[in-house]
């Protein structure tokens, strides 16, 4: 096996890494950052077996190759985090055709699915426009800027007689701090179990070249003649 092929193996692995962590970062109280190490260790010890004990690979090589899977698992955990914003705030209103009295019958209980699901829709829409607005070019770019800098939203539907307000449950403080500390973990995981590959394949080559000194054939010294 290789580094390089372990460095791909990695990147595979990474997206189901990023969708699990997707879901853990905003946990309260910061248990997230738990499992950005839990997983970093995982994915690094993945990449260990599969470059094999006895690789040499160069400090550069592992640095840039464990670094490399590492942001791209956290952006992959970032970016999908980012795509539920819109669901939380559509999940957080209780809309009004259900609300509003009128009863629900086997009926009309398509119709108000229908309906509820346009409403829904139309939320959705107005968050990646408000995203778009504040905090250019909106997307994943976004939501990072809003989560670090704002944290809160306020949206006019047609539908709701007040605006639909949605905060996020952490801070734009504790947003940054999670943000730089989680990537902190994840990297310091992934390097922490690939690093002993360059200690391994030093001493595997050190082990080698002495053990084809001492079975090289070494010189008979010429014997004087009496």
């Amino acid at each position: 096996m290789s580094w390089p092929l372990a460095v791909l193996a990695g990147g595979v692995v990474a997206a189901p890494v990023g969708l699990l962590l997707s879901f853990l970062g905003l946990l309260v109280m910061y248990l997230g950052l738990f499992f950005f190490l839990l997983l970093g260790l995982m994915v690094g010890a993945f990449m260990y077996r599969v470059a094999g004990a006895g690789a040499c690979v160069s400090k550069p090589a592992l640095v840039c190759g464990g670094l490399a899977v590492a942001l791209l698992t956290y952006f992959i955990s970032l970016f999908l985090e980012s795509r539920r914003l819109a669901d939380h705030v559509a999940n957080s209103f209780q809309y009004p055709t259900v609300s509003a009295g009128q009863p629900v019958t086997p009926a009309n209980v398509e119709e108000v699915r229908a309906r509820m699901a346009s409403q829904k829709q139309q939320v959705r829409d107005r968050v990646w426009q408000m995203l778009a607005g504040r905090c250019p070019p909106g997307g994943f770019l976004g939501y990072v800027r809003w989560a670090a800098t704002d944290g809160k939203l306020e949206l006019e539907v047609p539908f709701a007689e007040r605006p639909i307000k949605y905060r996020l449950s952490q801070s734009p403080l504790g947003f940054k701090l999670r943000f730089s500390l989680c990537l902190v973990l994840l990297c310091a995981g992934v390097l922490a179990q690939v690093w002993p590959l360059r200690r391994a394949g030093v001493s595997v080559a050190e082990v080698r070249a002495e053990s084809a000194a001492s079975t090289r054939p070494s010189a008979i010294p010429p014997t004087s003649a009496s």
